[in-house]
């Protein structure tokens, strides 16, 4: 993931936020210097938070550590993955309010049991009703806020693309998967073509809540600018946000391709977010043309 920037917001109104996401890559080669350039990013951007402090780079610590032990990024040889997320809040303009991080529990050996052990609210949002083995998880995360609380994160996704996929959604995860179909399926996307489309669910929990995601990925080269404006308009109240992402992308002479579409569903309030993601692409310079800085 090189750069992805995701708007979000719900039941009417529009967050004033912008997130994005991207990986720190370091100009040297294997893990060892990946962990120690994404160490001092950690640090850099932990003390953008209004609560800095060294337990927040601790924790992060912590959840790295579960996921790829030390001995593990010494000897591992395919790339172990890694993201970072950050979140600026309008009521935040010099600070950050958020910051996420990612990782891919399937490249270790025993993480899974290491993640719930230092994070037992791990095992709630990677456990599904009878076992279920349909869907895998594909990576983890944490995000702290700037209250310093803490967001721990399943994402996991169908083995595979076959014609029972959103009965199994519905199925694994009840009615809240149900709930974002219908919308999906009322808001133009084919119902009998529903398994041919990727799909992500993340279970989040923070504290005694657990909230649910369902992130709506489109067959590769399918253009969905007008399933994101409606849903914008649905559940934001207006299409500003994705004109404000297409807009800042032409700015800086670049296209945004939005990606993923994600509605995210609460006990008490049903569908109560919607998140669209986009990543900019850059054409090649004109020869004298200036690169945005």
């Amino acid at each position: 993931m090189p750069f992805e920037i995701s708007l979000t917001g719900g039941r009417g109104a529009r967050t004033p936020a912008v997130r994005y996401g991207t990986e720190i890559i370091p100009p040297g080669r294997g893990n060892s210097a990946r962990f120690i350039a994404l160490s001092a990013a950690i640090r850099e951007l932990a003390a953008l938070l209004p609560v800095a402090d060294r337990s927040v780079v601790e924790t992060i610590e912590t959840f790295l550590e579960a996921i790829y032990p030390l001995s593990l990024r010494q000897s591992a040889r395919k790339p172990l993955w890694t993201w970072l997320g950050v979140v600026h809040h309008a009521a935040l303009p010099h600070r950050l309010a958020g910051l996420k991080v990612y990782g891919t529990p399937n490249a270790s050996p025993g993480a899974f049991e290491r993640l719930c052990r230092a994070w037992p609210g791990f095992e709630e949002v990677l456990t599904l009703p009878d076992d279920e083995k349909y869907f895998a998880p594909i990576f983890v995360a944490i995000e702290i806020d700037a209250l310093g609380e803490v967001t721990e994160k399943a994402y996991l996704r169908p083995r595979c693309r076959d014609v029972v996929l959103p009965m199994k959604l519905v199925r694994s995860f009840g009615d809240p998967a149900w709930e974002v179909l219908r919308e999906l399926v009322e808001c133009g996307v084919d119902a009998a073509g529903l398994y041919k489309n990727d799909f992500i669910a993340c279970r989040a929990r923070r504290g005694d809540r657990t909230t649910f995601t369902l992130s709506f990925c489109p067959r590769r080269g399918e253009n969905i600018d007008e399933l994101a404006s409606e849903l914008a308009a649905r559940h934001h109240g207006t299409p500003d946000a994705i004109d404000a992402m297409t807009h800042a992308a032409k700015t800086t002479h670049a296209t945004v391709t939005f990606s993923v579409l994600g509605l995210g569903f609460s006990p008490e309030s049903g569908i109560d977010k919607f998140t669209v993601y986009g990543t900019p692409t850059w054409e090649l310079p004109e020869r004298g043309m200036r690169l945005p800085v």
